[in-house]
């Protein structure tokens, strides 16, 4: 998965495949996010992580 900018101030998650400038999230051994070079750098500091609302579930972000 990739987390990119669809359009200002949205971000969502696309499939697709790994680039040399992405930064990479790895978990448990397996590359489970990809990050663009320009999204990486506005998220600084930042956590990600993924919170339960009603049925589904949605990635949060907090920056510091």
């Amino acid at each position: 998965l990739r987390l990119k900018v669809k359009s200002p101030g949205n971000i969502g998650l696309v499939l697709d495949k790994p680039s040399p400038s992405d930064t990479v999230i790895e978990y448990e051994g397996f590359k489970v996010l990809l990050i663009e070079n320009e999204v990486s750098k506005l998220f600084n500091k930042a956590t990600l992580d993924l919170h339960k609302y009603g049925d589904t579930n949605k990635l949060t972000i907090h920056q510091e």
